[in-house]
């Protein structure tokens, strides 16, 4: 019985000597830093971080970096549909392509088939800026 409880005991100071260390190295790694909003700034905050399903700390650290790193931050609700549209902005573009590869075996090409690729890329664009998010 003796050494089960040695093993037990020797288990918990193990465990405890882990999570000391763990702890030091996590906390070596990061730096915690405080932040003071009005209400009506939290409150906006609060939603924003709801919709991306999200703490108020993570939604705001990102969000931070994004400004300097000069990026724009995408929603996540927008990813969907901003695949979707690079995709269809991609298959205009090849069917650009090929047009413009044939134009230049035979020697010409159709404008109005040309035009009509142009239109539905602009179209493409005016759809995903103007529709709503979600």
């Amino acid at each position: 019985m003796n050494h089960d409880f040695d093993k037990t005991k020797h288990r918990k100071n193990y465990q405890k000597a882990y999570q000391e260390n763990y702890r030091k190295e996590y906390l070596a790694k990061r730096k915690r830093l405080s932040v003071t909003l009005d209400l009506k700034e939290f409150d906006k905050l609060q939603k924003i971080a709801a919709k991306e399903n999200t703490t108020e700390g993570r939604i705001l650290a990102k969000l931070g970096f994004c400004y300097l790193e000069q990026k724009y931050h995408v929603p996540w609700q927008l990813e969907n549909q901003l695949s979707e549209f690079i995709q269809n902005c991609r298959a205009i573009g090849n069917n650009i392509n090929q047009l413009a590869h044939h134009a230049n075996s035979v020697g010409r090409y159709d404008h109005e088939i040309l035009l009509k690729h142009v239109m539905e890329l602009e179209t493409q664009v005016r759809s995903f800026l103007t529709r709503p998010l979600g």
